[in-house]
């Protein structure tokens, strides 16, 4: 018997894609196969329905190392060991018979699933690629850019995901007529406080005895068009949460961050599930370059657009877009942290600092460290 190489690899699992097959019984047609409506992540291609293994769900040999025996590769192979356990685990959960054994899976599947797209793989692969080729600048030849290739693909069957996630794991019934959407990067991980989850959760399953200045992390894994998983310590203790029609807005939210987190495309088990998706498209397409600051108090936490006007080793000058912003703190206020991002990434950090000005005029906020570094001309 010949042994075919595995050629054709899927980022996104197709045991897991199988649940958003669409129903395209009502189309009459025997020679349709089923699928899944695809759109762009910008919801401005059309809805499209592609076969599980249509090219826009796989990339050749993506996985395979350069020693792989292409019909045997390591890490697809690894791949394809947990995957055939998924859908027995997730079948629990449909049934709502699932218990400890189920949900521990569950999180190290959604965990295994959020490092092995390419958004990741790439990112990670090339800060190790930068750190060799500047060991390698320093020392001399390749050896650490031969020693990093591929280190990350390499690292997955490696890594020891067990319980990163369990102990705040829940599951989400969606009742409603609106379906859970996913995409090509379908593990979302946020940072988010009690108010950020007011959009996505009803109040009675928020821990609201929380200050708005303590943030955790945010997991959110949509597993059918109907449950999703959901992870983060800032929710109540049940197992399960129930979401019906008067939770639609929160439904939205999810798929709102489902779409914001994919890469390129979206997946959906109905063709146009968004109304209202032209107005969303635009909004999606909007230019999100700029800077925000984020200023955790003892018991708040504000984001502020503007623009960063001045770091130095002793304080940092913030402008808002919006000088209304500026109210929110008081001159000689601590801060136990204050965090710049440009175009969404992290750039700079303070922390244990007090606001010294705050300009209502202007909208300049100026902070500074309580403890000073000496200038070198002291």
């Amino acid at each position: 018997k010949v042994v075919p190489e595995k050629k054709s690899q899927h980022l996104v699992p197709a045991c897991y894609l199988r649940s958003f097959l669409a129903d395209t019984s009502e189309k009459n047609n025997p020679l349709h196969n089923p699928g899944i409506y695809v759109n762009s992540s910008k919801l401005d291609s059309g809805w499209r329905l592609r076969g599980i293994n249509h090219s826009i769900f796989t990339k050749s040999y993506y996985y395979n190392l350069p020693e792989d025996n292409p019909k045997e590769p390591y890490v697809e192979n690894f791949l394809s060991s947990v995957e055939k356990l998924y859908r027995k685990n997730l079948t629990k959960v449909i049934e709502k018979d699932f218990g400890i054994e189920e949900i521990s899976f569950l999180s190290y599947f959604t965990a295994l699933q959020y490092i092995r797209v390419d958004k990741f793989i790439s990112s990670l692969q090339n800060s190790y690629d930068k750190i060799a080729k500047w060991c390698d600048d320093f020392e001399g030849g390749n050896d650490y850019s031969e020693a990093f290739a591929n280190i990350v693909k390499k690292s997955i069957p490696e890594i020891d995901l067990g319980g990163i996630i369990f102990p705040t794991s829940r599951i989400v019934y969606n009742n409603t007529a609106f379906p859970f959407l996913t995409s090509d990067s379908p593990v979302v991980r946020r940072t988010f406080n009690v108010s950020d989850l007011t959009s996505l959760f009803p109040h009675h399953y928020l821990n609201d005895a929380l200050p708005d200045s303590h943030e955790s992390f945010f997991i959110y894994f949509p597993l059918t068009p109907s449950i999703a998983y959901v992870s983060c310590e800032l929710l109540t203790s049940h197992n399960t949460l129930e979401f019906g029609e008067n939770e639609l807005r929160n439904i939205f939210y999810m798929n709102y961050l489902t779409i914001e987190n994919a890469t390129r495309h979206v997946y959906s088990s109905i063709e146009s599930p968004i109304a209202g998706e032209e107005e969303l498209s635009n909004y999606l397409k909007r230019d999100v370059t700029g800077q925000i600051i984020k200023i955790y108090t003892e018991k708040d936490r504000f984001i502020f657009s503007g623009k960063l006007i001045e770091i130095n080793p002793n304080a940092l000058l913030f402008s808002c877009d919006d000088k209304q912003d500026t109210l929110n703190l008081n001159v000689g206020e601590k801060i136990n942290l204050v965090e710049i991002y440009e175009n969404g990434r992290n750039t700079s950090v303070m922390r244990y600092c007090s606001v010294k000005k705050v300009d209502s005029y202007s909208g300049d906020i100026l902070v500074e460290w309580d403890f000073k570094i000496p200038s070198s001309s002291s």
